[in-house]
């Protein structure tokens, strides 16, 4: 479990070994206006929840959105729309963007994770392993 600073929980489950899945890295977002669903197994689709008046409309469902679409910032070097991409692809995409970040001077943010994005990401690994092994609540620090 995770406990922000604003009070809101989280959890966190991770396996690299889970019976029946190939490469099932699978995030969920849910928040006060909506709520998005990620699944690496689906790498073309976002599964999104909007509560577009009502914020306690809990009738509405997800919708799958997929990125085979025009409004992908890199479709214009791809496939015709509506065919998907695979992993090679993703990976196409990263090294581009890497080095027209390096050779334009961009910011490779927000499109992709920053060295601060890394470093949080290990301050969180290492709090919860701290956790996992004291069997204790732990705090974050970045220390920025």
């Amino acid at each position: 479990m995770v406990e922000f600073k604003n009070r809101a929980i989280g959890h966190i489950t991770a396996s690299r070994f889970c019976g029946g899945r190939k490469n099932y890295l699978h995030l969920e977002v849910y928040g006060e206006m909506g709520s998005l669903s990620f699944n690496l197994e689906r790498l073309n689709e976002l599964r999104v929840h909007l509560r577009h008046h009502d914020p306690k409309d809990l009738e509405a469902s997800f919708h799958d959105t997929l990125i085979s679409e025009a409004y992908h910032p890199y479709w214009e070097h791809w496939w015709p729309h509506g065919l998907v991409l695979g992993w090679e692809h993703t990976q196409v995409n990263e090294v581009y963007h890497f080095i027209d970040a390096i050779a334009n001077e961009k910011d490779v943010g927000p499109v992709r994770a920053t060295f601060e994005d890394g470093y949080k990401c290990n301050v969180v690994v290492d709090s919860m392993l701290k956790s996992a092994k004291t069997n204790k609540k732990t705090r974050i620090d970045y220390g920025l």
